[in-house]
């Protein structure tokens, strides 16, 4: 019973299997076998199933993640001094807008020197008056009837009016040049206040030369007045005179002449004076109107300023 059981599950096997001897040819086919007998019905026969062994399951994707970079640090802010750096700030707005350029102011009117020429003939005049009263007192002790009658009418006006140089004429020389002084700085002050109303103000041009020609006129008389006076003097001096009315006559030549002289050179140095002042100031002034200069206000956060611009 055990070999018929072992020969039928051999065959079983094969015949499952499709493991059997190849097939003959036909002519050559054995006679087929006995049939086997039939298992017994209490043995179960196993069955065996063979599958295909499974795919393998496919890898997982690799997933790739994309991160963004950190962002930067903020800068610190920069150090602030001062009492500002104690204050809050704010966050910057835009300035408002800038009002329009405002043209550059022009020049002040100068003052006219009035007062100074005032002053400077003040002094000549008291400068005058002090060689008319040195005249007087020697014409009134010098004659006749008060005269020392020691002493000739010649010697008596050299007492009192002596022809040379003493400290009266330093007196009268610094009254004279004190004079001439403020004269010429009034003068020159008042050019240029006419020489800015000819540009500003609407009055007529001048001509300064015709004031150059003028100023030369006079210091001219002046230096030749005075070149007379020492004239006279010298020639007192080679033939000096006798009688009272000689010397009164003499002197009043020579002292007329030294005060003309004076006068001149006072007025033309202040005419001088006038015309530079007029003439350089005029061309300042009309330099400063041919200029565009505009003058407009500038504002920044936490600044204020102007600018300047201008075409020339």
């Amino acid at each position: 019973m055990p070999a018929t059981l072992g020969l039928s599950l051999t065959a079983t096997l094969a015949s499952t299997l499709m493991l059997g001897p190849p097939s003959l040819p036909e002519e050559a086919a054995p006679a087929p076998a006995p049939a086997a007998e039939p298992a017994s019905p209490d043995v179960d026969a196993p069955i065996v199933v063979v599958t295909a062994p499974p795919d393998p399951a496919p890898e997982p994707a690799p997933i790739v993640v994309v991160t963004a970079p950190p962002a930067p640090a903020p800068e610190p802010p920069a150090a602030q001094w001062g009492p500002s750096a104690d204050t809050a700030r704010s966050q910057p707005v835009a300035p408002p807008p800038l009002p329009a350029p405002v043209p550059a102011a022009m020049p002040r009117r100068p003052l006219p020197g009035i007062g100074l020429m005032i002053s400077g003939a003040a002094l000549f005049t008291a400068g005058l008056s002090v060689r008319i009263g040195r005249v007087d007192m020697a014409m009134t002790y010098c004659d006749g009837a008060r005269r020392d009658a020691d002493s000739s009418v010649t010697e008596c006006f050299d007492y009192y009016d002596p022809p040379y140089v003493d400290g009266g004429d330093f007196q009268i020389g610094m009254l004279y040049g004190s004079s001439m002084v403020l004269t010429m700085i009034g003068s020159g002050a008042l050019g240029q206040r006419q020489a800015w109303d000819s540009t500003f103000g609407g009055a007529r041009l001048r001509n300064p030369n015709s004031r150059y020609v003028a100023g030369a006129v006079f210091t001219g008389l002046g230096i030749a007045s005075i070149a007379s006076h020492f004239a006279l003097v010298y020639t007192d001096a080679k033939s000096p005179c006798t009688t009272y009315e000689c010397n009164v006559q003499r002197r009043a030549a020579w002292i007329a002449a030294s005060d003309v002289g004076a006068f001149g050179l006072n007025v033309g140095f202040a005419n001088f004076a006038w015309a530079g002042n007029y003439k350089r100031n005029l061309a300042r002034y009309r330099k400063f109107q041919q200029m565009q200069v505009a003058v407009s206000p500038a504002g920044a956060p936490g600044s204020v300023g102007a600018s300047i611009s201008g075409r020339f």
